[in-house]
C-alpha cells in the first residue's frame, strides 16, 4: 500500500536569511504537529552564502531537521544531513518523524552572513 502524500512548505521559495542568532539558536521554523505522518521528504536548495565563514568551518550554512515531544526539548531527526547542501544545489532529504513535533533549524556562522533558500516536499501519512 502507498501511503498518502501531502505537499508542505518549510520555507518558501525564496526566503532570504540575514546573520546569526546568538549561540546555536539558528532561524527555526514553526513547529508543526506530525503525529499522522512517518516520513517527511524534503528538497532544500540555498544560494550562496555572502560573507566569511570562520575556521575550521568550511561553510557558513547548516540545515537541522529536529523532531520534539513536548516543543521544548529539540533533538536531530534520523536522516537529517551532516552539512547543508552545496552552493545552487538542491538535495532531497527523508527524514523520519518518530516524534510528535517537527521543524527545521537554518544556522548561519556569522552576524554579517546573508544567504537564499528553501525547503519544500511531501509528508507521507502513517499507514494503518
Amino acid at each position: 500500500m502507498i501511503p498518502e502524500r501531502v505537499p508542505l512548505v518549510m520555507v518558501p521559495r525564496y526566503s532570504s536569511l540575514a546573520g546569526s542568532i546568538g549561540g546555536s539558536a539558528g532561524f527555526t521554523s514553526v513547529p508543526l504537529d506530525v503525529t499522522e505522518y512517518s516520513l517527511a521528504s524534503l528538497t532544500v536548495w540555498r544560494g550562496v552564502v555572502i560573507g566569511p565563514a570562520p575556521p575550521p568551518m568550511t561553510d557558513a550554512f547548516e540545515i537541522v531537521f529536529e523532531g520534539s515531544t513536548d516543543r521544548v526539548v529539540w533533538t536531530t531527526c534520523a536522516g537529517s544531513p551532516v552539512s547543508g547542501p552545496g552552493e545552487n544545489v538542491q538535495v532531497t532529504y527523508g527524514i523520519g518523524l518518530t516524534r510528535r513535533w517537527f521543524r527545521v533549524r537554518i544556522k548561519l556562522a556569522q552576524p554579517d552572513n546573508v544567504v537564499t533558500c528553501w525547503v519544500a516536499g511531501f509528508l507521507d501519512k502513517r499507514l494503518p
